[in-house]
């Protein structure tokens, strides 16, 4: 993939992530926007603010940031989401997609996504899995499919509150 083809990616994903952080609160994510965009510093209480919104204990705060496995997750369920609410996944039309949890560490399923298709109300619940070099990508696969074939109904619950 050409350089400026993954800056456009990470740029939308990094927006994706700010906008779905600052969700309630769009004063949030317009700031981050205009600094990212090139503007000034932001002053310390507006960045404490934004750290605190947009940095979970997820990524960690700057500079150190958090755990390589975490900020993979994190993004991933990110990127899978956007990929959902575009339809770019061609499920059908959606209908509801609810957002990645607050941080990559919360139990239950990481994600709901109800789509019309054909007439017929469709769900997909999904579960995502870090892959570390210790097991193939088989057993990960394997491992989240039996987490979520175990757990569905359990995690439907706790969607249905919503």
């Amino acid at each position: 993939m050409p350089a400026a083809s993954r800056a456009s990616a990470a740029r939308l994903v990094a927006t994706h992530i700010a906008r779905e952080r600052c969700g309630g609160a769009p004063q949030y994510f317009d700031a981050w926007l205009a600094r990212h965009g090139g503007g000034p510093p932001h002053p310390p209480d507006l960045l404490d603010c934004l750290v605190a919104m947009v940095a979970s204990e997820s990524i960690g705060k700057p500079p150190k940031g958090g755990s390589d496995e975490h900020i993979e997750g994190f993004v991933a369920e990110h990127i899978w989401h956007l990929l959902t609410i575009e339809n770019a996944l061609t499920f059908g039309v959606p209908v509801r997609v609810d957002g990645p949890d607050w941080s990559v560490t919360d139990s239950g399923g990481d994600g709901l996504a109800i789509y019309r298709s054909n007439g017929s109300l469709v769900f997909r619940l999904w579960e995502s899995k870090a892959h570390t070099s210790d097991g193939t990508v088989r057993e990960v696969v394997n491992g989240a499919c039996r987490q979520v074939d175990s757990n569905a109904l359990r995690y439907l619950a706790r969607f249905s509150k919503c």
